[in-house]
C-alpha cells in the first residue's frame, strides 16, 4: 500500500471513530425505536393499528390481572387521541410511546414523549 493509500485508510479510520456508535444520537436523525412492549402512535387516525395492538394487549392485561368491566375500542381509541394530541401539542412531540403498568392489580398506560 503506497503512502496515498495509507492515508486514505487512515482518514477512513478516523472518520468511522468520530461518528457516532449510534445514527439517532444525531441531531436531526430519526428517534429511538420504541422500546420492548412500548407501541408507538404518531397519529392516532393513520396508525390504527397501532392502537389496535395496544387496545389487545390492554384487554389482556386487564384479564390476566381479573379486572372486570368492558372497554369499548371506540373509548380506548378517543383516549388514545386525546392523550396523543395532548402530548404532540405540549411536548413539540414527534410520537408518543405508550406501554402498560400493573399496579396494585389496576392495569394503566405511560404515556412518553418521542422527540
Amino acid at each position: 500500500m503506497g503512502l496515498h493509500g495509507r492515508a486514505l485508510a487512515l482518514k477512513e479510520a478516523e472518520l468511522l471513530a468520530m461518528a457516532p456508535a449510534h445514527p439517532e444520537a444525531v441531531e436531526g436523525s430519526r428517534p429511538q425505536p420504541p422500546r420492548l412492549g412500548e407501541v408507538r402512535v404518531e397519529s392516532p387516525e393513520l396508525d390504527v393499528e397501532a392502537v389496535r395492538e395496544l387496545f389487545g394487549r390492554f384487554v389482556e392485561a386487564r384479564q390476566t390481572t381479573g379486572e372486570t368491566g368492558a372497554v369499548k375500542f371506540e373509548s380506548f381509541q378517543k383516549l388514545i387521541t386525546q392523550q396523543t394530541t395532548r402530548i404532540l401539542t405540549e411536548k413539540g412531540a414527534q410520537a408518543v410511546d405508550f406501554r402498560l403498568e400493573t399496579k396494585d392489580g389496576k392495569v394503566s398506560l405511560k404515556a412518553k414523549a418521542v422527540r
